[in-house]
């Protein structure tokens, strides 16, 4: 009778001397062991591996902070100068009508929906109708920095009571870029909201993310109030830049 063979793919040899080993059953056990733990290995150095794992912020380019600051700076003055050249007595007559109808609440109004809901309107743009339309420089400040406390207040409430149980507004400020602010302000801490009250960082997702990451709201009020000195030096080069052109 003969040996009915078991197929085999083309080319691969028979293993009768491994077939018969007595360790056979061991050395299977060990190679799938071994290949397990690779496999562990290499999820968790990805991430993938442990539903825990967080993924390390990179930490801040402080180079590139300083350059986009004084970038931005330079672009203010520059645009302020520019409007008021080209456009003296339109943005004059507008400044005038701001004035009157809104008066400082109005300043505050345009600082705090930026700063509370994360709007892409330029909040300074205020600021330069509250001094084209002769409001004094200390009362723009005032009304500018309750604005934009009062919206980062707002943003931090949001971040600390909505943003977990909507999922809306979770996947809104994914898409801005909140996922990534919020790990590095696990990582810097104070630092990093600090940063974000006097330079050109997205200050409102920052008052959103320390709501959501738990912040304190003490230490996240007593941080903002870098605002005051953010909102003065900016109003001052728009100041600069009109007053070069109005006289």
């Amino acid at each position: 009778m003969r040996d009915v063979q078991k197929s085999r793919p083309f080319g691969e040899r028979p293993l009768e001397n491994d077939l018969k080993a007595p360790d056979f059953g061991r050395r299977v056990v060990s190679l799938a062991g071994s290949g397990m733990a690779e496999r562990v290995k290499s999820q968790k150095q990805r991430g993938e591996g442990d539903s825990t794992s967080t993924i390390e912020a990179p930490p801040l380019n402080p180079l590139r902070l300083v350059l986009s600051t004084f970038g931005v700076l330079f672009g203010v003055g520059v645009l302020a100068w520019t409007l008021a050249y080209f456009f003296r007595e339109t943005l004059l007559s507008l400044s005038a009508w701001f004035v009157d109808s809104f008066g400082g609440p109005g300043i505050a109004v345009g600082f705090f929906i930026p700063d509370a809901f994360t709007i892409p309107l330029p909040n300074d743009m205020f600021s330069f109708f509250g001094v084209m339309g002769g409001i004094g420089f200390l009362e723009v400040v005032f009304w500018g920095s309750l604005g934009s406390l009062l919206g980062g207040s707002t943003g931090w409430m949001i971040g600390r009571w909505c943003i977990s149980d909507r999922p809306v507004l979770r996947r809104f400020i994914e898409r801005k870029g909140g996922d990534e602010i919020e790990r590095q302000l696990q990582r810097h801490g104070a630092v990093f909201l600090a940063i974000a009250a006097i330079t050109p960082l997205p200050y409102s997702v920052v008052c959103w993310a320390a709501g959501a990451s738990k912040m304190p709201y003490r230490r996240f009020i007593a941080i903002s109030l870098l605002r005051i000195p953010r909102v003065s030096f900016y109003l001052w080069l728009l100041q600069i830049g009109v007053l070069q052109v109005v006289g």
